[in-house]
């Protein structure tokens, strides 16, 4: 891409192409199973101002990626754009509250599936709950 088509990218479909296309060289740099580990849900990218800034939901999470794959979306913004890019990570408020709202629903999950449950017929079931991977003799000590 051209000096002047990368200036040109201040219209939203335009950028949004060229977005596009950076992410899609990406995967086809690192593979679709680090892609999709990595990026798929994890990275949001915007060109703005002369950089590619990658939105990533926490610091870990931007820290391996920049740490792995920095220059992977490097070489793919120079390709897609024609010219060298800097590149730079940021905590994306929304992918952060995804990401959060996410490992509090698996928490819940975990937490319901093992919940103490009151036992009912089992040998030396007296119809009081027995704690999660203890025995009935150890769990109402």
């Amino acid at each position: 891409m051209a000096r002047d088509e990368w200036e040109e990218c201040a219209v939203p479909t335009q950028v949004e192409d060229v977005e596009a296309r950076i992410r899609r060289r990406i995967e086809e740099i690192v593979g679709p199973q680090k892609f999709k580990v990595w990026f798929k849900n994890s990275t949001q990218l915007a060109c703005a101002d002369g950089f590619v800034k990658v939105g990533v939901p926490n610091l870990f999470i931007g820290q391996w990626i920049e740490d792995h794959f920095a220059e992977a979306i490097g070489a793919a913004a120079r390709e897609i754009l024609g010219r060298e890019t800097p590149v730079t990570f940021a905590i994306d408020p929304i992918l952060f509250r995804n990401l959060r709202k996410s490992q509090l629903n698996s928490q819940a999950a975990f937490i319901e599936k093992n919940t103490c449950q009151p036992t009912r017929g089992a040998a030396g079931g007296n119809g009081h709950a027995h704690a999660v991977g203890l025995p009935p003799a150890l769990d109402h000590q």
